[in-house]
């Protein structure tokens, strides 16, 4: 079931499940060609909460112009959709892990 929550928050779950099934999904393209591992982490403090907790995560802005898809704007504020920004970074290292153990392999 979609729960919505603004603002700074804490949700505490087992499991994170989203509907991934293929049937219901119109496929726009497969592998993606983007340099999302160009999108720097930042480590920060929220203005807007608790201001002595340190986070880690990346700013919207940067993510937007990478992969717009992956940033919304509700009430002005940007947010991001941080499972489709990690899918993406996790096939793009297995991609390069792939190519650098194809190189290794040839030069063995």
């Amino acid at each position: 079931f979609p729960v919505t929550i603004y603002g700074s928050g804490n949700i505490t779950a087992n499991a994170y499940y989203e509907s991934s099934d293929i049937r219901f999904k119109n496929v726009l393209e497969t592998n993606p060609k983007l340099d999302v591992l160009g999108i720097d982490v930042i480590k920060f403090t929220r203005i807007d909460g608790d201001k002595d907790l340190i986070r880690f995560g990346y700013s919207a802005q940067q993510v937007q112009n990478v992969i717009p898809e992956a940033v919304v704007s509700r009430d002005g504020e940007l947010t991001v959709n941080y499972s489709d920004v990690h899918t993406l970074k996790i096939a793009e290292l297995e991609k390069r892990i792939a190519e650098l153990e194809l190189r290794l392999k040839s030069s063995i």
